[in-house]
């Protein structure tokens, strides 16, 4: 029996037996006309999972010919914090760390990063370069420039991702940045950042920093902080590629 042009309403359409429910046969096509289709699992024809949601808005897994996900891992709300450390495991060759208007309670400081293989001492040797792109709010000086200032040379200290952040209410700097396979007991690991941020002097600046933690140990933990004083305001957030 065939039917065209007909409209079947009902509240739920189920399998007769068992959980799968089959609509249209082998080398047909189905179309739906809908807005949308919520389902937590998207799977093909072998029962793979292509897509897979937490039910929340949040991809739990994604099927690897597709990649890693990236993860949320962990956030801090800053609130006059002195720091904000995070631990590092061999689940994710890739972190992102979001650090988001970020104000100091100090003015004039840079916002900085270091790591560490043991979870007590922060002072990896890091070798690095620092850019910056900038402009001024009446344009009277703008450019872009190598900063050596805040590179390092297998140096120990604090890595420097944004400089000279202003302290005022209307001043904070955001920075994205990105460290690679940090649990690597053979290779060095690399990271690269770059912000925006407006600065003490009225400037507003786009900074990048970038090198290595010359370092084969595997790293346990990373730690962001102002050079000096209290992170004032701000959220880091942490996430994990796969």
């Amino acid at each position: 029996m065939s039917h065209q042009n007909s409209t079947i309403s009902v509240d739920a359409i189920e399998p007769q037996s068992g959980t799968t429910l089959t609509i249209g046969n082998s080398g047909q096509n189905v179309v739906v006309n809908a807005d949308s289709i919520k389902n937590n699992a998207l799977k093909d024809a072998g029962g793979n999972a292509i897509f897979t949601s937490d039910g929340s808005g949040t991809l739990s897994g994604v099927n690897s010919a597709f990649g890693s996900a990236q993860v949320k891992l962990n956030s801090t709300i800053c609130s006059n914090t002195a720091s904000v450390t995070y631990s590092l495991t061999n689940t994710y060759k890739e972190y992102i760390f979001d650090c988001s208007t970020i104000n100091p309670v100090t003015d004039n400081v840079q916002l900085q990063f270091q790591t560490s293989s043991d979870g007590t001492n922060y002072n990896n040797p890091i070798t690095s370069s620092f850019y910056v792109a900038y402009n001024t709010e009446n344009s009277s000086a703008n450019g872009f420039s190598y900063d050596g200032l805040w590179d390092q040379a297998n140096g120990t200290g604090y890595q420097t991702i944004f400089k000279e952040v202003g302290g005022d209410a209307d001043q904070a700097c955001s920075v994205v940045m990105h460290l690679f396979h940090p649990s690597s007991p053979t290779y060095v690991k690399q990271f690269f950042a770059s912000g925006i941020g407006a600065l003490h002097h009225e400037y507003i600046q786009n900074q990048f920093a970038a090198g290595f933690v010359n370092a084969t140990a595997a790293m346990t933990s990373i730690r962001f902080q102002m050079s000096s004083g209290n992170i004032n305001a701000g959220i880091i957030t942490m996430y994990g590629i796969k």
